[in-house]
C-alpha cells in the first residue's frame, strides 16, 4: 500500500470512527441556521414599479447635445442615464424626505434595482424592504421623484409612469431552507476539520489492524481485554 493509498484509508478509517460527530455536527448548525433565519432575518417583500422613456423633444427638434446614429442607439443610452439618474442623490433624498425614511442614502440605494426591460425604452424599479407598504411606497415616490428631476434639470417631460407598485401580499422568505442547508453543509465541514487535524495531529494504535497497517508487520498476537 502507497502513501497515498494509506492516506486515504486513514481518513475513512476517521470517517468512520467519528460519523456521530459529524451527524451532530450537521444537525447542531443546520438547526442553529433555521432558528435565526426564523428568530433575526425577516423577510423581505417586493414591489414594482416601471415607466417609460419615450423620444425628447430635443431630439425631435434637432437640438440634442450628441448625434445619435438611430433612434435604437438613442434610446439605449438615454434608458441608460435615466437608470443612473433615478438612483442619484437628489432623488433618494426627495424620497427620503417624503416619506420621512430614517435611512442613510447609500441603505435605501441598496433597497432599490433598477432594470432596462429587454433592451427597450421600459424601465422597472424593484423595491426590497421588510414592509410590504413601505416598499410599495418607496417605489411609487422614488418613479415620481426621478420624473419631477427630470422635468426640472433637464427639461424634459419624456418619462411616463407605466405601472405604479404595489404591496406584494406574499414575502419571499428569510432563506430558511436554503440556510439551513448551509448551515449543516458548515457544520459537516467544519466536524471534518476537526477529525482530520485530530486524526493525523494525535494519531494513536486503537486495533491490532491499526499496528499492522501502520508498521508494516505481522501481528503475532493481542493481550484481551477484560
Amino acid at each position: 500500500m502507497d502513501m497515498e493509498q494509506f492516506l486515504l484509508v486513514e481518513i475513512w478509517q476517521g470517517l468512520k470512527r467519528h460519523y456521530k460527530k459529524l451527524l451532530t455536527w450537521s444537525l447542531a448548525f443546520a438547526v442553529l441556521a433555521a432558528v435565526l433565519s426564523f428568530v433575526v432575518l425577516k423577510p423581505d417583500y417586493k414591489s414594482r414599479a416601471t415607466f417609460i422613456v419615450s423620444r425628447p423633444a430635443s431630439y425631435e427638434s434637432g437640438d440634442q447635445p450628441v448625434e445619435y446614429n438611430n433612434d435604437i442607439q438613442m434610446y439605449q443610452q438615454l434608458v441608460r442615464t435615466y437608470a443612473e439618474i433615478l438612483k442619484s442623490e437628489t432623488v433618494l433624498n426627495q424620497v427620503k424626505e417624503n416619506l420621512g425614511l430614517d435611512l442613510i442614502t447609500q441603505e435605501l440605494a441598496d433597497k432599490m434595482t433598477v432594470r432596462i426591460e429587454n433592451n427597450s425604452n421600459l424601465v422597472s424599479l424593484t423595491v426590497m424592504d421588510e414592509d410590504a407598504e413601505q416598499a410599495a411606497a418607496i417605489a411609487n415616490e422614488a418613479t415620481r421623484a426621478f420624473q419631477t428631476v427630470v422635468q426640472e434639470t433637464m427639461e424634459e417631460d419624456n418619462v411616463t409612469i407605466f405601472d405604479e407598485a404595489r404591496p406584494a401580499d406574499e414575502s419571499l422568505g428569510s432563506g430558511v431552507v436554503r440556510n439551513t442547508i448551509m448551515g449543516a453543509m458548515f457544520g459537516f465541514l467544519a466536524a471534518l476539520l476537526v477529525v482530520i487535524f485530530k486524526e493525523f495531529t494525535y494519531p494513536s494504535v486503537r486495533s491490532a489492524q491499526d499496528f499492522s497497517r501502520s508498521f508494516s508487520v505481522p501481528v503475532i498476537g493481542t493481550i484481551p481485554k477484560y
